[in-house]
């Protein structure tokens, strides 16, 4: 896999990373791929924020617009310097003071140049963004449109779509409008600095420090000279919306990336699946904590039931478990090892029961010594379901399982029922003992499993 080096560190300008990219690779499809593997080795936790639309724009559009600036503006900005650079020795060898009168001109042209492209930038910046949320919606309305569908939400998302559509056509219009402002306002310049020197060529040439011969030719260098440098002046300014689309690029660049430090360490002896979860903390987002100071033992064999109300955590445990996310605090580990330190789909076509079964039978095949399962049976029907079910339970044996429990069968044969509430465990212990203490999981095995026999 390709990894970027030291050079692409955060501390870079952001025209240092770009060339760094193009003398690397010498070409933006180098950094396509870079950026591809870079989204790889990203967090979930990253997803989670950051719509799939928009993460396609970066790969797509804004890429783009990175490589037309540099493809099509590189040759163009190496014959322009070279002309003024001929043209420049010429006007010196001619006359010194005209020479200099000149050169003047130049930074003049730049500070105008400048100020329009400050505003040019942050015009596709915008124009960037915006486009991005386009990309993101539109994605989700095509991936979604047999919800879209089946509640008749067709005129709001129209309306959503819409709104997006005239952001873009806006921020476009401004980021333009001030782009094509830029060529007005440097011939306006150039005609006004063939003015001064020529009224300078002829205050020189009445105290007969130049002819008349030189001044004509200063005056058609001049043209020549300020040619070119309005060239510049204008790809430079073509060059923003490269750059407003290569921050975006280097945004998602200079996310740290998921670290995977294990040691790909191997165990001394066969796995036990013993499970313990040590003083674990973790939050999605900062400030919010999901998960509080949890410790849970699993022994080998053993099956741990995790029950609760919606949002309480439990599936989160499981993502924590399978390492989705990385805890904030504490230790998970396996048979004493730190998961930290173990080195460890879309399938469009198949329906969500059928997806179900083709993981229970992976995991059947497998034949692992630890099992973990997520409402492992809320996609099919009801006969298979049962069928499952008695499958499952003699998979369970003898290796340590972690189940969501919504299945009283399930719940009652668990070794530990493991009540969570809040990120907290609030119960622990046999499906009967819970019961006869009458407290939180007896509440919700009231409110959930009325008319079942204890």
């Amino acid at each position: 896999m390709i990894k970027f080096d030291k050079k692409l560190k955060p501390g870079l300008t952001l025209l240092e990373k770009i060339g760094v990219v193009v003398q690397r690779s010498r070409s933006l499809n180098r950094m396509r791929l870079e950026l591809f593997h870079h989204i790889q080795d990203l967090p979930i936790r990253y997803f989670d924020t950051h719509p799939a639309g928009d993460l396609m724009s970066r790969l797509t559009n804004d890429i783009d617009a990175v490589n037309q600036a540099i493809s099509q503006n590189g040759t163009s900005l190496f014959a322009s310097v070279l002309s003024m650079s001929g043209i420049l020795i010429a006007m010196f060898v001619l006359d010194k003071w005209l020479a200099l009168a000149s050169v003047l001109v130049a930074p003049i042209m730049f500070w105008f140049t400048g100020f329009v492209a400050r505003s040019t930038r942050q015009g596709f910046r915008t124009l960037q963004k915006n486009l991005g949320e386009l990309n993101s919606i539109t994605e989700e309305a095509v991936s979604g449109q047999k919800v879209i569908k089946a509640f008749r939400r067709n005129d709001s998302v129209l309306k959503v779509f819409h709104d997006h559509n005239e952001a873009v056509y806006t921020a476009a219009v401004h980021a333009n409008s001030y782009a094509l402002l830029l060529m007005p306002l440097t011939g306006v310049l150039g005609n006004f600095f063939v003015i001064v020197l020529a009224g300078l060529g002829g205050f020189l040439a009445l105290r007969g420090l130049v002819s008349v011969g030189i001044i004509a030719t200063f005056i058609v260098y001049g043209q020549n000279f300020i040619q070119p440098l309005r060239q510049l002046a204008n790809l430079y300014n073509a060059i923003q919306a490269a750059l407003a689309g290569a921050e975006r690029i280097f945004e998602i660049i200079d996310t740290k990336a998921e670290i995977d430090d294990a040691r790909d360490e191997k165990f001394s002896q066969p796995l036990y699946g013993k499970v313990g979860f040590e003083h674990v903390d973790f939050a999605y987002q900062p400030g919010t904590p999901t998960i509080k100071d949890m410790t849970l033992t699993a022994k080998p064999g053993e099956t741990i039931a995790l029950v609760g109300s919606t949002g309480a955590g439990k599936t989160t445990v499981i993502n924590l478990l399978t390492r989705f996310y990385e805890i904030d605090h504490g230790r998970i580990t396996i048979d004493g090892t730190d998961i930290r330190m173990i080195g460890s789909e879309r399938a469009g076509n198949l329906s969500q029961g059928q997806r179900q079964l083709l993981a229970i039978s992976r995991a059947i095949l497998a034949d692992p010594d630890i099992l973990i399962l997520d409402e492992a049976t809320s996609s099919v029907d009801t006969r298979t379901e049962i069928r499952i079910q008695t499958a499952l339970l003699k998979l369970m044996k003898n290796r340590t399982s972690f189940v969501i429990a919504h299945r009283l069968s399930t719940i009652r044969d668990a070794g530990q029922v493991v009540v969570i509430d809040n990120g907290k465990i609030v119960e622990q212990g046999t499906h009967k003992e819970l019961l006869d203490r009458r407290g939180f999981y007896h509440h919700l095995y009231l409110s959930q499993f009325k008319g079942e026999k204890i």
